[in-house]
Parts: structure tokens; C-alpha cells; sequence
């Protein structure tokens, strides 16, 4: 397994977690990645969402695709671009928060607001690209299915919380899965 982010924070903090076995970490930006293996799988955790233009986009599946395998998989999550702006205040009592300008359009930030259990806040910024802009994005560099999956309430969920806790969030999901298979 190899992991992959520009952030060396983020590296650090990986190899410090050491769940991962005996993996290999790369601080680089997936942008400019370049040809590092040939893997069945690809994961990327609030990867794409980092894209500011459908180019970035479409580069970002590119240094996916020419990682994998034929046939091979990428899966990753989101920031949902199908989430409806007018919902984006509607998450606090989940822990966050979600703004961005008004009329969102291609390569606006969506920033989020993260409270932690502690009552400490902090943010990032993800860029809102349209669902077509992703679908496009992902064909054009090779990929034979691009689909939003979830979110799903796990049993679990659903059982520690009170009846309707989750409702919001489920109608109006503000992050997804997705998952694609190259070519």
C-alpha cells in the first residue's frame, strides 16, 4: 500500500497511527503525481473535492487512472455537489457546518466548519464542481463508470440515536461516496 498527500502533517500523522502495516508514504500533490505503480485500488478520501477547475478535475483522474490496473477501481469521498446550498446551515447538530457564496457555482469554496467533542472548531475549504463536471472529469481519463454512492445508516447508527436524529442528513446528504472503474 502506498499513501499519497501534500500534506507532510497529514503523512506524519499516518505513519504515526501505524495502522497501516509496513506501507509507503509520499508527501507530493496528486496533480503532478506521476506513474508510481500499477494498483487494483485506489482511494480517495476528500481527494477530488480539492479540484478549483474541471481541469484540476480531470488531472486529479488522470494520476487515478494511470495508477490502476485495467479494471482496477477507484473509490473515495466527497463533498456531494448534488447537496442543495439552502441545507448547508442545517448540519450543527452532526458537528458541522457547511457555507459558501451565494449563487455556488463551479470552483466556489465550500468551506466547513468542524466543532470537535472538546468544543475546539476548525475549517477547510473543498470547491464545489458540478455532478456533470465529475462525470465527464472521469470518462475523459479513462474511466468506464463513475457513480455517487450513499451515505447509508449502519444499524449502529440508527440504534444510539434518537428516532429522526439522522432524517436531515440522510434527505439532504452533504457527502457521498463515489466510485469509478477504469477502462
Amino acid at each position: 500500500m502506498v499513501g499519497v498527500d501534500i500534506s507532510p502533517k497529514m503523512i506524519e500523522l499516518a505513519r504515526k497511527a501505524g495502522i497501516f502495516g509496513r506501507s509507503e508514504f509520499i508527501v507530493k500533490d496528486v496533480e503532478t503525481l506521476g506513474k508510481i505503480g500499477d494498483f487494483d485500488i485506489a482511494v480517495g478520501m476528500y481527494l477530488m473535492n480539492y479540484a478549483k477547475t474541471p481541469k484540476q478535475l480531470m488531472h486529479f483522474c488522470r494520476a487515478v487512472a494511470m495508477n490502476l490496473k485495467p479494471g482496477g477501481r477507484f473509490v473515495g469521498f466527497n463533498d456531494y455537489p448534488y447537496n442543495p446550498q439552502e441545507k448547508y446551515g442545517t448540519y450543527e447538530k452532526y458537528g458541522f457546518r457547511k457555507t459558501t457564496v451565494t449563487g455556488r457555482k463551479e470552483g466556489d469554496p465550500v468551506t466547513y466548519y468542524i466543532t470537535t467533542p472538546d468544543g475546539r472548531e476548525f475549517q477547510f475549504d473543498n470547491f464545489y464542481l458540478s455532478p456533470g463536471t465529475y462525470e465527464k472529469a472521469f470518462k475523459q481519463e479513462g474511466f468506464s463508470s463513475f457513480n455517487w454512492e450513499g451515505p447509508w445508516l449502519s444499524e449502529e447508527g440508527s440504534i444510539n440515536y434518537p428516532d429522526g436524529y439522522w432524517d436531515d442528513f440522510m434527505k439532504h446528504p452533504p457527502l457521498c461516496g463515489m466510485s469509478a472503474r477504469r477502462n
